[in-house]
């Protein structure tokens, strides 16, 4: 996936890229005219990083109706089918009839109508399809009652299919399960159709949906798991399989049907992913995004570090490497408050947008944390990463005290202003809305300026001190690669790193003769002249001599692929972030206090509860995790403690797509905001084997 330029703006820098994407989409619909292009965009986005496809779809018709966009008319008929908005797949199949005069887009919407029930819809649909087509016909005439013996109608259908095999046997089946329900021969012959076209072809994305459906009206979980078994089965590329446990999870989480197992799917089908190296996954933060909200609510997300860890040791794209480096820092910076495990993902971050607000946060409070009362000197080229590289050298060292006179009211915070104030001056923009800036070359250096400006020669000496008056929490190391940087940043970006050979620098020898202007140009500028007296001698080009009026400035470069975020890093600074980054590493479990009683051990899983409470009702709720001696239930209520409630639990086994079930009687005792802890009564052999199961 990869963000549109413009829409970088808006989300590198906020935490919520949902909540930025649906705001952008609905302002975008209400603006006329209609952007349809930057629709698109959003469209795409929302697809990638929200769950809830219903929002992208909306974005998607949105765009088409506005630009009459091709690629958004295609993703909005998959997202339709997908999300099971059949008024919405049935319109675009008659806009693609209307395009296209292609009959056979009349029996789609056709056959959409009459799997939502609604045969009238489905009739005015029919009156457009294929005369000759044998579905049409015997659609039309099970609408109309013209069948004399629709269990014949039905038989000689399930026969044909009977003839063939796979997709061609599945076609005919699923016609004839649409033939039962419209004669009204009941739900178990639909049903059982429907399971006999499932079984010719699980990879059929239509009968699939159709056995889906069935199956979660039903609520029989074992159904459903044994379907999700063969579902995926019949995926033989690892991204399809990805692309199926997606969709899956997504409906019995958003839907509410199961959702600790959706949960588990997510989880398994981001960890399968990873091996395989994909870095290309449907949905990808769409599946974050679904672990997150769940981790956050459980307080959990230290369970995600090693799913964090294994997605940055891929070849991500910047978009994803961003969102999942800061998903990283806050886990181990405000979560587990661990300093040195998050200062690698603080220079991810750091990498792609070099004064990122959440970064600028973490180096005060790291300061801070670390060496409280030190003053914290920001320098302006790129302070957040100096800072890092600071904190990386000097985990253990001593603090300098401060002078009497340099006291001042909160240092950290005043150092997070200045740093403020460095990006105001230099906002972010992606390349396509603003070209970077040209490099200052029409003042002069105090001093000549070498060939090769970016990096000091081998065979210079050392200066004494290139950072007379360095804040006392600088280290001389540190202050030199400053230092080193600071020629560097000041005449280049990233878009523009050195000079061009085209432009000659002046050299030191022989001198250059007076100019008649006041200010001299370091870049030659030619000039027609008539006089004899030669130009400052300039490197020679190897090319003849330039025309009489060339451009003083060449012109700029193309962008790069990635936007050019300003301040620049220094190049010494830049090494250094690399070797921090090279350390992403998982959470250590915290140590227990000392005082604490032994107790089995926690496992963090979502499982599936369902819970009788004491007044007779029965709730749906999400164990955070389970022991076999109790468990922590997410559930809103008024449980009273000491109040016993009755469980069925459906705990995860084999090959964590199969369940086992068990009832058990568990008692209150511990109230949390978010939920309750409970302590298992009596509970049976078998239940404690499964839970000791999981925790191996």
């Amino acid at each position: 996936m990869l963000l549109a330029a413009w829409l970088r703006t808006w989300l590198w820098r906020v935490d919520d890229w949902s909540a930025v994407l649906l705001e952008r989409s609905a302002a975008l619909r209400a603006e006329q005219p209609v952007d349809g292009g930057k629709l698109l965009d959003v469209a795409r986005a929302l697809e990638y990083v929200e769950p809830d496809r219903r929002h992208a779809l909306d974005a998607y018709l949105a765009a088409w109706t506005a630009a009459q966009a091709r690629d958004a008319l295609g993703a909005a008929r998959r997202l339709a089918r997908e999300v099971r908005r059949v008024a919405d797949v049935a319109q675009l199949a008659m806009l693609e009839l209307e395009r296209t005069r292609d009959p056979a887009h009349a029996w789609t919407a056709a056959a959409a109508w009459i799997d939502a029930g609604e045969p009238a819809l489905a009739a005015r649909a029919l009156a457009r399809g294929r005369p000759d087509d044998p579905r049409v016909a015997s659609a039309r005439a099970a609408i109309d009652g013209a069948i004399a013996d629709p269990r014949a109608e039905v038989a000689r259908w399930r026969e044909q299919g009977a003839m063939t095999t796979g997709a061609a046997a599945a076609a005919a089946l699923l016609h004839a399960a649409r033939l039962a329900r419209l004669t009204g021969l009941g739900d178990d012959v639909h049903a059982r159709l429907l399971r006999a076209a499932f079984d010719q072809a699980p990879a059929d994305d239509e009968v699939a949906q159709r056995v889906e459906d069935l199956l979660v009206a039903r609520g029989d979980p074992d159904e459903l798991l044994t379907f999700y078994k063969l579902r995926l089965a019949a995926c033989a590329a690892p991204r399809a399989w990805a692309d199926t446990v997606r969709a899956a999870a997504t409906r019995l989480i958003v839907d509410g049907g199961a959702p600790g197992l959706g949960l588990r799917l997510v989880r398994r089908g981001l960890d399968r992913a990873y091996e395989a190296g994909l870095v290309d996954v449907p949905g990808h933060l769409a599946s974050w995004t679904l672990l997150l909200r769940h981790a956050r609510q459980a307080r959990a997300t230290r369970e995600l570090m090693p799913l964090v860890v294994q997605a940055l040791g891929l070849p991500l794209g910047d978009d994803d490497r961003l969102w999942i480096a800061r998903v990283g820092l806050e886990i181990a910076w405000k979560d587990a408050g661990d300093y040195d495990v998050a200062r690698p993902y603080a220079a991810v971050v750091v990498d792609l947008v070099p004064d990122h607000p959440d970064v600028r946060d973490f180096v005060g409070d790291a300061i801070e944390h670390t060496s409280p009362g030190v003053d914290i000197q920001f320098d302006d080229d790129a302070p957040l990463a100096m800072s890092l590289v600071y904190l990386d050298e000097h985990e253990e060292r001593a603090i300098e005290p401060l002078p009497a006179p340099a006291k001042a009211a909160a240092p950290a915070k005043a150092a997070m202003a200045r740093a403020e104030a460095i990006a105001a001056e230099a906002p972010f923009e992606p390349p396509a809305l603003e070209p970077p800036p040209a490099p200052p070359a029409l003042e002069p250096p105090p001093a000549p300026v070498e060939a090769a400006p970016l990096a000091p020669a081998p065979a210079a000496a050392p200066p004494p001190d290139p950072v007379p008056a360095k804040p006392a929490w600088l280290s001389r190391r540190t202050a030199e690669m400053a230092a080193l940087g600071q020629e560097a940043v000041a005449q280049t970006t990233e878009a523009a790193a050195p000079l061009p050979a085209a432009a000659p620098a002046p050299t030191p020898s022989p001198p250059p003769p007076p100019s008649p202007s006041p200010t001299p140009s370091p870049i030659p500028t030619p000039t027609p002249s008539p006089s004899p007296i030669p130009p400052p001698s300039p490197i020679p080009p190897p090319s003849p001599p330039p025309s009489p009026s060339p451009s003083p400035i060449p012109p700029p470069p193309p962008p790069p692929s990635r936007p050019v975020i300003r301040p620049v890093i220094p190049q010494s600074a830049q090494a250094a972030l690399k070797g921090i980054t090279a350390r992403i590493a998982a959470l250590q479990p915290p140590p227990g206090p000392a005082t604490a009683r032994e107790r089995a051990p926690r496992i963090v899983i979502p499982v599936d509860v369902t819970v009788e409470l004491p007044d007779g009702s029965v709730r749906a709720a999400v164990a955070r995790d389970i022991s076999t001696t109790g468990l922590f239930l997410l559930l809103r209520g008024a449980l009273a403690e000491d109040a016993e409630v009755g469980l069925d639990l459906e705990l995860p086994t084999g090959d964590g797509l199969a369940v086992t079930r068990h009832k058990v009687w568990a008692r209150v005792v511990r109230k949390a905001s978010d939920g309750y802890g409970l302590e298992l009564i009596d509970p049976a052999p078998d239940l404690i084997e499964v839970i000791a199961a999981l925790a191996r």
